[in-house]
């Protein structure tokens, strides 16, 4: 059978309490020696136990202070009672390795029969005074911080009383910090946000809102001279000590506001040279289209002047026949082989007329579609084949005398819905754009006109087989005033016409290809109606606003 475990003394119990507490406990005598330490104490102060026993508490304190300790001790002695030592002031203790601790002490004396011991209760401290320092190093990093801000920083109370300002809110505002502490930060408000600013702390208490002046919104702040300038505020709560204060950093934004008037006036005169700019380049755009009508207008005079020419001569040579027929009939000398003469001359001349003014009348009726439509931006619908013909009909007097040819590869069957004047000043500017640029002297040149349709469009290419455009110019030649011509009677504004016209008004879009001595190749994609472009793409729109 197990023996019964003796049981434990009272004594025991309260030695094992001491032994297991978290803070050093020290017994020490009338005479200062130490008579018991814990394992607290041990690990403390780095001693053993058994060195420690028998020893003057005063070896664990610092060198400072163990001189003048017995007198204090022998004071505490003639008066002894429960107490915390180091009210007002640090105690440390010192280790074996003469390392100082901050220290909490608590004195508690014991009468015995044998005398008066003193119970010392010992914490080390290091953790709290570490956390201490912490929040004291923070707190004066914050106070520097606030006290050197450029921007005003002002603390009010729930109802609005000033309670901290910085200096910089003495610089701002011009009171000093005294004449502003305990007063409404109302004072600081032009109306009506003063009479408004109760309404506004109320509002922002009561449901969290921040309508208060800043917020969103312009504000303005009242000086000591009595003065209103605009600011800058941003306000948010905080709790010291379980209270709820106001914070409010206050910016001075005069300078940004006459920045931003002086950007203002900026952007305004800008738009206004922009549109000036537009204006006067949208002149120059129809000086050119007037230029290339102008050209036109004289070509085709002088293409019509060869065939009227020959029908004058012809009217006449036959005015003559008449007269001397008419006289030979009064004469009575008329002859049967002299009025068949007649008649073959009046046949032959009859036919030359009407040749003659057949092809001058379609000069004319060419000229007068592509004039009419180079004036005009109405839409209609054309047969590409057919118009593309007639426009080089009117454009032949710009190269018969050349050794340039045109090529039209183009089906009939192609129709559109566009603006043929947008359309033939495209053409019309892209064959000039060949012959200024692309031939030189004595070039025998090829320009080929192409057109092709799917079911998303039609692609309409123009190219030639001259020079080619260098690499270094090819994204400069859609630019408004670009040319290598400048001197020779280039104005830069041809491409851009096309450009313009390609994407504005008809719609589609132009890219270009070329390299020295291969040619260039213009490919412009066009949309089979311009109607229907249009409506796709406010259909589009829509679409886009609804999904956003």
């Amino acid at each position: 059978m197990k023996a019964l475990e003796a049981p434990v003394s009272e004594e025991d119990r309260y030695r094992l309490m001491v032994e297991a507490a978290p803070q050093a406990m020290i017994v020490v005598d009338a005479e200062g020696r130490m008579i018991y330490v814990n394992a607290r104490t041990e690990s403390l102060f780095d001693y053993p136990r058994q060195f420690l026993l028998g020893q003057s508490i005063e070896m664990l304190l610092p060198d400072e202070v163990r001189e003048r300790h017995p007198q204090m001790r022998a004071a505490f002695m003639n008066s002894p009672g429960t107490r915390a030592m180091g009210a007002g002031r640090d105690l440390y203790g010192q280790t074996s390795d003469g390392r100082k601790i901050p220290l909490e002490v608590g004195l508690n004396p014991i009468k015995t029969d044998s005398g008066i011991y003193v119970i010392a209760s010992i914490i080390d401290i290091s953790e709290r005074k570490r956390q201490e320092s912490a929040l004291h190093d923070q707190a004066a990093r914050i106070r520097a911080i606030v006290e050197t801000a450029v921007d005003s920083i002002i603390v009010i109370d729930p109802v609005g009383t000033i309670e901290t300002v910085n200096p910089a809110t003495e610089d701002l505002f011009g009171y000093k910090s005294e004449e502003l502490c305990g007063q409404n930060i109302a004072m600081l408000m032009p109306e009506p946000h003063r009479s408004a600013h109760d309404g506004y702390l109320e509002n922002y208490r009561r449901t969290g809102e921040r309508k208060i002046i800043g917020i969103g919104r312009v504000a303005e702040a009242l000086r000591k001279d009595g003065s209103v300038f605009p600011i800058e505020l941003a306000v948010s709560e905080m709790r010291i000590a379980g209270q709820r204060k106001y914070t409010g950093i206050i910016r001075d934004i005069t300078e940004r506001k006459k920045a931003e008037a002086q950007l203002q006036a900026q952007i305004e005169e800008t738009q206004q040279a922009l549109q000036r700019l537009r204006d006067t380049q949208a002149q120059l755009v129809q000086s050119e289209r007037l230029a290339s009508l102008g050209g036109l207008v004289a070509g085709i005079a002088h293409e019509v002047n060869t065939p009227i020419g020959v029908g004058v001569t012809a009217a006449s040579f036959l005015s003559d026949q008449v007269d001397t027929i008419q006289k030979d009939i009064e004469a009575g000398t008329l002859t049967k082989s002299r009025f068949n003469s007649f008649l073959e001359h009046c046949q032959e001349s009859s036919d030359i007329l009407l040749n003659n003014l057949q092809r001058a009348a379609d000069l004319v009726q060419s000229f007068k579609k592509v004039a009419v439509d180079q004036s005009s931006d109405e839409h209609r619908k054309i047969g590409l084949a057919g118009y593309i013909e007639e426009l080089l009909t009117s454009l032949r007097p710009k190269y018969k005398h050349t050794g340039h040819r045109i090529e039209v590869d183009c089906d009939d069957s192609i129709e559109m819905d566009t603006v043929p004047g947008a359309l033939s000043q495209v053409l019309t500017n892209l064959i000039v754009n060949s012959l200024t640029h692309a031939f030189l002297e004595g070039d025998n040149g090829t320009m080929t006109i192409a057109a092709d349709q799917d079911a998303d469009g039609i692609t309409l290419t123009y190219s030639d087989d001259g020079q080619g455009i260098p690499e270094q110019y090819l994204s400069k030649i859609f630019d408004p005033f670009f040319t290598t011509k400048r001197g020779q009677g280039g104005s830069g504004l041809g491409l851009h016409i096309v450009f313009s016209l390609v994407h504005q008004t008809l719609g589609g879009h132009i890219s270009v290809h070329s390299s020295p001595d291969t040619g260039t190749k213009f490919t412009i994609r066009l949309p089979r109606s311009i109607k229907e472009k249009a409506e796709h793409t406010a259909t589009e729109g829509e679409r886009g606003q609804d999904h956003v």
